[in-house]
């Protein structure tokens, strides 16, 4: 039923992929626009869970496998290198945890759970930045050890998110029971 919807998504996501490469960026910005081109398809979901969804899980897998691949183990123990990718780290991870304080400061509705449940959920977005520090290597323009410090300093801000994102979660819904309670000692 949904076969055409991902023949037609197929084949503009090859289309994109090739012509942001030809323009001189990444394939996966054709692969991104092409994903929110069909974002608003009412059915987007069902043809794609359909058709392609016993698939994601082994390319998903394969993607991050290939990332791995891009960690120099090598290069990563250098004191220099582990040194300078701890104090990285620090930038890496207020850089992204600041858009939740941003959400904060236009709308003074959430708390500063949301604040940081929206913070750590941004850190942890860093397999792209890992094919970008290897696409500047393999051009020249990082060197062996920017790169080792680079991998650092997402590899700590990608693994370190997700446990604190949930430990954030916890948090939150901590606070909500704790307003629930509130809210019905205070109304009965």
């Amino acid at each position: 039923m949904y076969s055409w919807v991902v023949v037609v998504f197929c084949s503009v996501l090859l289309f994109m992929t090739f012509v942001a490469g030809y323009l001189g960026s990444t394939s996966l910005l054709g692969a991104f626009i092409t994903g929110v081109a069909f974002s608003q398809l009412p059915f987007k979901g069902d043809a794609w869970e359909k058709e392609v969804g016993p698939i994601t899980h082994a390319l998903s897998s394969l993607f991050f496998a290939s990332i791995g691949t891009l960690i120099p183990l090598n290069r990563m123990f250098h004191p220099k290198a582990f040194a300078i990718g701890m104090l990285f780290t620090i930038p890496a991870v207020l850089g992204k945890w600041v858009t939740g304080l941003v959400l904060y400061w236009f709308d003074g509705g959430y708390q500063w759970v949301d604040v940081n449940v929206v913070g750590w959920a941004m850190v942890g977005r860093g397999e792209l930045g890992f094919v970008m520090a290897a696409s500047a290597l393999r051009h020249g323009l990082l060197s062996p050890d920017t790169f080792a410090i680079t991998v650092w300093a997402l590899l700590v801000a990608t693994m370190a998110s997700p446990l604190i994102f949930r430990q954030c979660l916890a948090w939150k819904d901590r606070v909500a029971q704790m307003q629930v309670a509130g809210n019905s000692r205070g109304g009965g």
